[in-house]
């Protein structure tokens, strides 16, 4: 089963129910008090991305912001390399001819 959401060619973030319901549940009233554990100096008050963007052009901006941080040694993904599969897998994966049980 699939959320109405994924059906569109775009993230499609949540609403302002789904983050109260979200909130509600871990015990919080907002994201301010979500992250209230982050100095201000450092949290990043908007990514200021443009609607609409293609993956690969999303993927540079954020891999640009990235760059960004001062990391050490991470073992985080275990060094394997990003996967991006294209858009037609999805299309193409739906045809029942081509997928077995297997």
């Amino acid at each position: 089963m699939t959320h109405k959401r994924e059906e569109f060619p775009h993230y499609i973030g949540i609403d302002n129910t789904d983050e109260k319901a979200m909130l509600e549940s871990i015990g919080l009233s907002s994201l301010d008090e979500l992250f209230s554990h982050i100095p201000d100096d450092i949290r990043l008050a908007s990514m200021k991305m443009p609607r609409g963007m293609e993956r690969a052009e999303l993927r540079q901006k954020i891999q640009d912001l990235a760059k960004k941080n001062n990391l050490r040694t991470s073992f985080i993904g275990d060094g394997l390399d990003q996967f991006s599969a294209p858009e037609v897998a999805t299309s193409v994966s739906k045809i029942r001819g081509l997928t077995t049980a297997y």
